[in-house]
């Protein structure tokens, strides 16, 4: 299959996106378990 390069454009951003919310979801998560 051939995507087009929009597409890959696209799954890059999505992919991109995750990855660096990974750390603040982390970060969020480390607040709270020391608040509580």
């Amino acid at each position: 299959m051939n995507y087009p390069v929009a597409g890959k454009a696209f799954w890059l951003g999505i992919f991109n996106a995750a990855f660096l919310s990974v750390p603040l979801w982390l970060l969020f998560y480390l607040s709270l378990r020391l608040m509580f």
